[in-house]
């Protein structure tokens, strides 16, 4: 999370302007741990009893084809599903309002109609969030909406602050008849959220996941009682992807390292990595000194929409690309130095999970670990993509290798995965023996990094590092 006042530079999935500053938010990458509590247990606890009495979540019919009702009912929301705005009842209680832009193009209602059915309708209250669902990303009905929603402001006396393009040109220029105009990912968004106090607008360019946006959206306008520095809450909003680590220093990281996979229509996909590196070191009884490094991994890649045209076909189509598998490698060169001993990795053995949390942890006696959690979804909901992992490691040659593959349920619509950035991070410790040939400064490992898409292209990248206990450098 980044703090930026005044004016907004950078937009990711979702943004949030609050009384003239700037949160941004990137939910990208959606990573929490679910070892010491189930993702339903913590909406139990986030959601139930009393706070859950005192907000309600209004859904338009409209809306509901786009988010079940049954999901945020599955968070522990009390739901109120209406047919159109014309039965819209009055709301007593701080609410989250979810309306279709359909609902307010509708051609049996005009603005001015649409505007006094808000007003009216929450005139009891003063905590409200309005969330306009438009994904089709239609302009012109994001510009009537957003002409209706100027004029309720207006009605309650609030000016509402909208995100700005940023200047090309000095302030001055303003006397020249040269303003900001409002970001154009105001438009292009499949989402929109108002609020007036506390006062501002959320964009949300994604419907990719709606529970961790809903969620965000109740913290943000303050309906969430709890210190949002609650650890069971930080577990499901999202937190680094090491979430603990101890006995260790951070030496640094390499990366990040990207490469573009072409195809069908050209760039189908991007690849990323970054390694981070920790060392630590314990000395034995024998008055040795056993020196180990850590070396966590980010291995990402997203795809790309693509037009492609065949000579063997009369016209063209989209293809929608996404990372299908990820090769991830850290070879500790045990083969060539055998002083130089793989240790601990993870994930280990096969399985198949939304969401992974492990620990990798250097000779238990030294206290030196860390754990990581990383994941395809924020929240384990059926019929959303998994991660299979296999473990196809060499320790005996110091190669600890993981193998990630994407798998995605029957009949599911791949277009919601264009353009989203998965990542996996495998992590592995390594030490040096000083009594075997190699077992000296510095480590000597090498990084391996494959990722294959969905329509068969592939790409890697590769690099070389060695360490020392206070530096390290890639050659």
């Amino acid at each position: 999370m980044m703090f930026v006042k005044y004016r907004l530079y950078v937009v990711a999935l979702l943004i949030i302007i609050i009384s003239g500053g700037l949160i941004y938010l990137s939910f990208i990458r959606n990573i929490f741990n679910t070892t010491s509590a189930s993702t339903e247990d913590i909406y139990k606890d986030l959601f139930s009893g009393e706070f859950s009495n005192k907000i309600d979540i209004y859904i338009s019919e409209r809306s509901s084809h786009v988010i079940s009702p049954d999901l945020i009912k599955y968070m522990g929301l009390n739901t109120i599903i209406f047919s159109s705005l014309k039965d819209l009842s009055i709301l007593n209680k701080p609410s989250l309002l979810i309306l279709h832009v359909d609902d307010i193009t509708d051609v049996n209602l005009k603005p001015v109609d649409i505007l006094n059915i808000l007003t009216r309708s929450t005139s009891n209250i003063n905590r409200l969030v309005i969330m306009f669902l438009n994904p089709d990303k239609n302009i012109d009905k994001t510009r009537i909406m957003f002409e209706i929603i100027l004029k309720y402001y207006g009605y309650k006396k609030v000016r509402l602050i909208m995100p700005l393009e940023p200047y090309d040109q000095l302030p001055s220029d303003k006397l020249n008849g040269t303003l900001n105009k409002i970001h154009h990912k105001f438009y292009e968004a499949m989402a929109i959220g108002f609020s007036y106090n506390p006062n501002g607008v959320i964009i949300i360019e994604d419907l990719y996941d709606m529970p961790q946006t809903i969620i965000k959206i109740l913290d943000w306008s303050r309906f969430i009682q709890k210190p949002i520095s609650e650890p069971r809450l930080l577990r499901l909003l999202g937190s680094n992807s090491i979430i603990d680590q101890k006995g260790v220093n951070y030496l640094g990281y390499i990366g990040w390292k990207t490469s573009d996979v072409s195809g069908c229509g050209g760039t189908i996909g991007t690849i990323y990595v970054k390694v981070d590196y920790f060392y630590t070191n314990v000395t034995a009884l024998t008055g040795k000194t056993y020196h180990a490094w850590f070396a966590h991994i980010e291995h990402s890649a997203k795809g790309y929409a693509t037009t492609c045209c065949s000579s063997f076909w009369p016209f063209c189509g989209t293809q929608y690309h996404y990372p299908s598998k990820f090769i991830s490698e850290t070879n500790w060169r045990t083969s060539t130095f055998p002083g130089q001993v793989l240790d601990e990795w993870n994930p280990k053995n096969v399985g198949t999970a939304q969401n992974m949390t492990f620990i990798v942890a250097w000779n238990a006696k030294t206290s030196s670990f860390l754990t990581v959690s990383y994941s395809t979804t924020s929240v384990s909901m059926p019929n959303t993509p998994s991660y299979s992992w296999f473990d196809e490691s060499t320790p005996s040659s110091g190669v600890a290798r993981a193998r990630h593959e994407l798998v995605t349920p029957q009949d599911y619509d791949i277009s919601r995965l264009n353009n989203v950035l998965f990542t996996v991070e495998p992590t592995s410790v390594a030490f040096l023996d000083p009594d075997k040939p190699g077992g000296v400064m510095p480590m000597i490992l090498s990084h391996y990094f494959y990722t294959q898409f969905n329509t068969g292209e592939s790409g890697s990248i590769s690099f070389n590092v060695y360490l020392y206990d206070s530096s390290y450098r890639e050659y």
